[in-house]
């Protein structure tokens, strides 16, 4: 599994009889990285990289449980009393090189178009945690891309594609490429009255109060409160109230697909036809069109790829699942089902016994 701005998670499955089944391959926080045959270049890419977390023998097979690179910054520490207030991007990179010279991780810079100044103390905090607080301040994203381990700070990560991929599942009829889409619309987030708190640098408190008075038209009133730690000053809170405000005061229709790597199949009369997608296609980021057509709705919109998980066998055989959101959507949306996604992945995992996952 890999995710924007957050540490994604790798099950991988090895027989014991394998010639790689060894202890010593087995060394917790060693570094591994899934290959992936590319067939427009006929050669092996990256397309996950992470480290050793875990190792389970049951039965014939050992299962490794991995975490994605950027999930070691968690046990990697600011110095004391860091104050940054530059640029976002030119001091999460300054961490990067900070915790490089106490201990290589083998992670380099790469590119930043962050725009803002940020205002963060850190006092021997994890630089994984540093590095979200940043990202919401832009907004922005972060992500290492597997490939070449270079970290990148980014508005937005990956490419728009809306032209060129098109995601369908329209039901009763053919040209199909998923096999499942979920479409969950989800109101228990909703709210339109934020109450936003704050604090000022010398403790005094600021509090912030937005509205949208066609959400309350529609749904009727429905308020929360919301401690901004970061805000230190009026105009700081009154940004981040109003942002909450507009992230949350309309239901949400993002969805969830499930489909298998692109494969041509023929039918009783010899006709030819692909189905599925094609992982090489896609990356983390991307903006691709989704088609979805039942009885019931009717979807035709871009859609940011922002999560992918892909289960595979021995065989070659994938399974792809892919969590999509609205282009111009923060991440901070991925929280209104969060629990419910993590309920979700342990039975994906519990369900992946004799399959790698990704």
């Amino acid at each position: 599994m890999s995710l924007l701005n957050n540490d994604g998670k790798a099950l991988i499955e090895i027989f014991i009889g394998s010639p790689i089944a060894k202890k010593s391959n087995f060394q917790k926080y060693k570094r591994i990285k899934i290959l992936r045959f590319n067939e427009s270049e006929q050669k092996y890419l990256p397309k996950w990289s992470g480290y050793i977390e875990s190792v389970i023998e049951l039965d014939d097979v050992f299962q490794l449980g991995c975490v994605e690179m950027i999930g070691l910054f968690a046990k990697r520490l600011t110095n004391a009393d860091r104050s940054m207030t530059g640029n976002g991007g030119t001091e999460a990179f300054g961490l990067l090189s900070y915790t490089n010279g106490i201990g290589d991780t083998a992670i380099s810079q790469g590119n930043t178009d962050y725009s803002k100044n940020i205002d963060i103390k850190a006092d021997y905090t994890p630089i994984f945690n540093v590095w979200q607080d940043i990202a919401k301040q832009e907004p922005g994203e972060f992500y290492i891309y597997p490939d070449t381990n270079e970290l990148h700070f980014l508005q937005k990560v990956g490419a728009d594609k809306t032209s060129e991929i098109t995601l369908k599942y329209r039901q009763g009829e053919v040209g199909n490429n998923l096999e499942f889409v979920k479409i969950a619309e989800e109101g228990k987030h909703i709210v339109n009255r934020v109450i936003g708190i704050g604090k000022q640098s010398d403790g005094a408190k600021l509090v912030s109060v937005k509205e949208d008075t066609a959400s309350q038209t529609k749904y009727g009133v429905l308020e929360t409160q919301q401690y901004f730690d970061q805000a230190e000053s009026q105009a700081q809170l009154d940004e981040l109230t109003q942002a909450h405000l507009n992230l949350f005061k309309e239901e949400i229709d993002n969805p969830e697909i499930k489909t298998a790597q692109k494969r041509t199949i023929t039918n009783i009369a010899g006709e030819s036809k692909d189905i599925g997608i094609d992982l090489d296609d896609l990356n983390l980021g991307d903006t691709v069109t989704v088609q979805y057509k039942t009885d019931y709705n009717t979807f035709l919109a871009p859609r940011r790829i922002v999560e992918y998980s892909v289960n595979f066998d021995d065989t070659g055989n994938e399974d792809i699942s892919l969590k999509l959101i609205e282009p111009d959507q923060s991440l901070e949306i991925l929280s209104v089902n969060e629990s419910m996604d993590a309920s979700e992945r342990v039975e994906n995992l519990e369900n992946a016994f004799m399959k790698n996952t990704y």
